[in-house]
């Protein structure tokens, strides 16, 4: 894959979350409305049977349905990472792929290390002999 479509899909993946959790919005709101319609109007006050029936035959399907692609929609919110969380997932594996192919960056951190450890040493030294 070329670097312009890897630049591409990572500029496109807080566009697909967003149409993801819109997904999931709509049909968790019209799950929410078929059981809320089914609350009010059942009992007494509601409707009859036939119509009870007609109704639940007309929309039971299709809640079923938007319940299962707001799981899926769930799902897929958990795994695809943001704009943000993909440049660091990509450039974090090519900087440890660097790391651990290039043998003299494996060296800088020892080097600066004793860069410190003799920085110190030279200015305890110096304090010491000017205290005295």
């Amino acid at each position: 894959m070329s670097n312009y479509a890897k630049i591409y899909w990572l500029t496109r993946l807080d566009s697909i979350q967003g149409a993801i959790v819109a997904v999931m919005v709509i049909s968790i709101l019209l799950a929410v409305t078929y059981y809320l319609i089914m609350l009010f109007n059942s009992g007494e006050f509601g409707w009859d049977d036939d119509d009870f029936v007609k109704f639940k035959k007309r929309w039971g399907s299709k809640v079923k349905i938007a319940q299962i692609v707001g799981l899926m929609c769930m799902l897929f919110i958990t795994f695809i990472p943001s704009k943000e969380d993909a440049i660091i997932i990509y450039a974090g594996g090519k900087t440890m792929d660097f790391v651990q192919s290039d043998s003299s960056v494996n060296k800088i951190p020892a080097a600066t290390t004793k860069m410190i450890y003799d920085y110190l040493n030279n200015s305890i030294k110096e304090a010491t002999t000017q205290s005295k």
